[in-house]
C-alpha cells in the first residue's frame, strides 16, 4: 500500500535471480509511472529493461492508500491489479531466466513510503 502520493516510478520487483559474474541480475518489473502500469524484464543487472507490455490504470493513477497486487505464474503471465481492480496481463517472452526460486522486492521513487509489502507462494 503506498503510504504517500509521490508514487511515480515506484515499482514491484517480482523476481530478482543471478547475481554472479556468470549470471548476471535478472528482474521482472512492474512500474507504475504516468498513469501506466508496465511489465518489463532486465537480464544485466538493470543497466537497461525491456519493456513487455503497459497496462492503463484508471482514475487519476495511484494515490495514498492504494495497493498495487502483481503475480507472476510459472508459464510467465504477469498479472496486475490496483486495489481489487484488475488491470490486465502480460505474456513474458521467454521462461528461461525466470524459471526457479528467486527474490522479491520494491523500488521506490523518492520520498516514497509503502505499508504493509508481502509477499506469496502462488
Amino acid at each position: 500500500m503506498f503510504s504517500t502520493v509521490n508514487v511515480d516510478g515506484s515499482g514491484l520487483i517480482l523476481k530478482a535471480t543471478g547475481g554472479t559474474t556468470a549470471a548476471p541480475l535478472s528482474f521482472i518489473r512492474v512500474q507504475y509511472a504516468g498513469g501506466m502500469a508496465s511489465v518489463s524484464t532486465t537480464i544485466n543487472g538493470g543497466a537497461s529493461y525491456t519493456t513487455v507490455g503497459a497496462l492503463f490504470v484508471y482514475g487519476s493513477g495511484f494515490q495514498l492508500g492504494d495497493t498495487m497486487t502483481a503475480t507472476v505464474d510459472a508459464t510467465g503471465l504477469v498479472t496486475v491489479w490496483q486495489n481489487s481492480t484488475y488491470l490486465g496481463s502480460e505474456q513474458l517472452p521467454t521462461l528461461a531466466p525466470w524459471t526457479g526460486g528467486g527474490r522479491i522486492g520494491i523500488q521506490l521513487s523518492p520520498a516514497t513510503e509503502v505499508d504493509n509489502f508481502a509477499g506469496a507462494n502462488f
